[in-house]
């Protein structure tokens, strides 16, 4: 299982990496031809070849543990057929501009607003096996870095 780290042409990309001042916008997991990922339509499956028709690979992450088949297909399961969790989204871009600026901002427990739909949330959740920080992709690239 590798973790693919991206970023494309499309206008909310270049917001994201414009907001966060980070190389990639996007995160996913491949797993064989298939990738398993959350984007603003929701939750999604494709194989390879069209995920990369429309995003650039950046960085990868090898990532895995025992029982990671068992966690995608219960994620799958759970997850399949969902929107956006818009609300963690924004959650996220307001603490990122807050920060930015210099403003002090609380910090919400990640169960109380999100739904496992963003990227980041998703990867996490089968990757680390924890949802309990929400983080941009690059900062989960960085956190898998130290693990290696």
């Amino acid at each position: 299982m590798e973790i693919l780290f991206t970023k494309s042409n499309y206008p909310a990309s270049k917001l994201i990496m414009g907001v966060t001042g980070e190389p990639v916008s996007h995160c996913a997991i491949r797993y064989s031809n298939f990738v398993l990922h959350s984007n603003f339509t929701g939750f999604n499956i494709t194989n390879l070849g069209e995920f990369q028709k429309h995003s650039t690979i950046v960085l990868r992450a090898e990532a895995g543990h025992p029982g990671v088949c068992s966690t995608i297909l219960e994620l799958l399961n759970r997850n399949l057929g969902k929107g956006y969790d818009w609300k963690a989204f924004f959650w996220l871009g307001i603490r990122l501009l807050a920060k930015k600026l210099g403003l002090p901002f609380w910090k919400v427990p990640l169960k109380e607003i999100a739904g496992l739909n963003i990227c980041t949330e998703f990867v996490a959740s089968v990757v680390l096996r924890d949802t309990t920080e929400l983080l941009t992709p690059y900062q989960l690239y960085q956190k898998l870095q130290k693990k290696v």
